[in-house]
């Protein structure tokens, strides 16, 4: 695979989004742009510092770097980039940065991450960032101390970078400085007291109205602080939590106070026909609810009365998902027809032992 940096930027204009790609081609060919409008500079005598100068403010600043090659050379070309840029007036009014998937396999030499935490503490504007599948691991904590002074971030996705070590203390001192609406962290792979440190500073972001927690444990304890922390969410994603060990009846009091909830991601959890009455029941104050997801799970034709209960409760549903679960066509049968006048995307596929249905 040949290597390229890439500096890509959406901006927003009227009620259009404009996708504008400014790429610095290092080795590439045109047939591989990501992007439908490009700008390719093959050969230019602009800096990348002069490049970023040309940039709006308002821009999303998207920076990736994919190497196939080992990871001294992307260091060097790493270092070379932020370089270039560091003193960019711009770049220091930048409000979204998206470095997801930038670094080469979550291996960098200790100057590049002094490079990169260095321009971190410069954003004091920034409201979006996006950190997700960076595999960071400890080294995440110098990213968290490099954002000691943000004050305006918003969104903040975290999601597939090791954090099973890191302290989340440092992590609890950004949540009570900004005000967060959304933060994913999922699949980080967080013993349940890791988690419960998040949880519990959560209390400091009230506006919050999207939470990710997917693929981490998660004690009883934090599940019921998390009923308390969260009452204005609408996005929520217990998804692979196992809540059916944790105690079902914990979580579904912990629902029961979430009357905001519109989504709510609950695949791989294990939830068997008496897990999902006693969720149904915690839904019932979710008059709210559009999005229902309870994919790969234990729910058999038993538990099909429950899923009805569901979907007579909450009005706003349009979307429910049982794919994977062990529901026959005999039950799939009785949910259509429940649906047959509604307007509600629902999704079904499951295997049983006795016949495969799709």
């Amino acid at each position: 695979m040949v290597s390229y940096f890439e500096i890509a930027y959406i901006m927003s204009l009227h009620l259009n989004n404009i996708h504008l790609a400014l790429t610095i081609i290092l080795q590439s060919y045109l047939n591989e742009m990501l992007f439908e409008h490009a700008i390719v500079l093959r050969k230019t005598s602009k800096t990348v510092k002069q490049i970023m100068n040309d940039l709006h403010q308002s821009v999303i600043i998207k920076l990736n770097i994919n190497y196939s090659n080992d990871y001294k050379t992307y260091n060097k070309i790493f270092n070379t980039i932020f370089n270039g840029i560091k003193n960019s007036t711009t770049w220091c009014n930048i409000k979204k940065l998206d470095m997801s998937r930038s670094f080469y396999k979550g291996k960098y030499s200790l100057d590049s991450l002094k490079h990169f935490t260095k321009i971190l503490t410069q954003l004091t504007e920034i409201t979006h960032l996006d950190l997700s599948y960076n595999q960071m691991g400890l080294d995440m904590e110098s990213v968290f101390e490099a954002m000691e002074n943000f004050t305006n971030l918003t969104h903040l996705n975290l999601s597939e970078n090791s954090l099973e070590l890191v302290d989340m203390n440092k992590l609890g001192k950004i949540l009570k400085k900004n005000k967060l609406s959304s933060i994913n962290i999922g699949y980080n792979f967080m013993n349940k007291h890791e988690t419960e440190k998040i949880i519990n500073k959560l209390i400091y972001c009230p506006e919050l109205s999207s939470l990710n927690l997917r693929f981490n444990k998660i004690s009883k304890t934090a599940i019921e602080k998390l009923g308390n922390n969260i009452l204005n969410i609408t996005d929520l994603n217990l998804s692979e939590i196992i809540i059916s060990k944790i105690g079902i009846e914990v979580f579904a009091e912990m629902i029961r106070k979430l009357k905001k909830l519109s989504c709510l991601e609950l695949i791989s959890n294990d939830i068997n026909d008496n897990d999902i009455k006693i969720i149904a029941n915690g839904l019932e104050k979710c008059s709210n609810l559009t999005h229902l997801n309870l994919e790969k799970n234990q729910i058999t034709d038993y538990g099909v009365n429950s899923i009805i209960k569901i979907i007579k409760i909450c009005p706003k549903l349009s979307y429910i998902n049982i794919e994977s679960n062990l529901i026959t066509e005999i039950g799939n049968n009785n949910i259509t027809q429940i649906i047959k006048n509604k307007n509600i995307c629902y999704k079904y596929k499951c295997i049983n032992i006795d016949n495969i249905c799709f």
